[in-house]
């Protein structure tokens, strides 16, 4: 094969000018399976990051982790962090009481903006439950603690 020219050089750099340096990394770390010529476009099409290039489940996979993890959620061994603050930002609620029709939707809308911040570079943080302190520092009087079981008592109608 002949060497390639200055300008097949310089077609090439135009052409993957507008990708950044780490989805070209993800496009070299594929073609090294890739079987067969390689076009601009081919190369372009392999540089493109997909959810599973970072350890991202699909998702309907990531919907029903969502929906079935136990309580509390921040204890739960997720897949991936960007599960967790999808569901997060759905609502825990929601997405144990809604028929999937209804908010299936909106979970795979967050879950895309998540996805997209993790191909972005960004690194999600992992949940993390929050410590209780050590001790209470609000002591209430004996007359403080009766009046609000009293409160307590009276909302609740007993």
């Amino acid at each position: 094969m002949n060497n390639p020219t200055p300008e097949v050089y310089q077609t090439w750099a135009r052409g993957l000018s507008d990708l950044s340096d780490r989805q070209i990394k993800v496009g070299l770390s594929k073609a090294l399976s890739h079987t067969g010529y390689f076009t601009l476009p081919i190369f372009r099409e392999l540089c493109k990051p997909k959810p599973e290039d970072f350890g991202l489940p699909e998702v309907k996979k990531a919907y029903m982790e969502a929906c079935m993890a136990p309580s509390p959620k921040a204890k739960h061994k997720w897949s991936n962090p960007a599960v967790y603050h999808a569901g997060k930002a759905t609502g825990w609620f929601e997405l144990a009481t809604f028929p999937e029709d209804q908010i299936y939707s909106r979970f795979k809308a967050f879950y895309a903006e998540m996805c997209d911040r993790v191909m972005n570079g960004e690194k999600l943080d992992s949940p993390m439950m929050e410590a209780l302190p050590e001790k209470v520092t609000v002591i209430l009087t004996p007359e403080e603690n009766q009046d609000r079981m009293a409160k307590l008592r009276q909302s609740m109608g007993i």
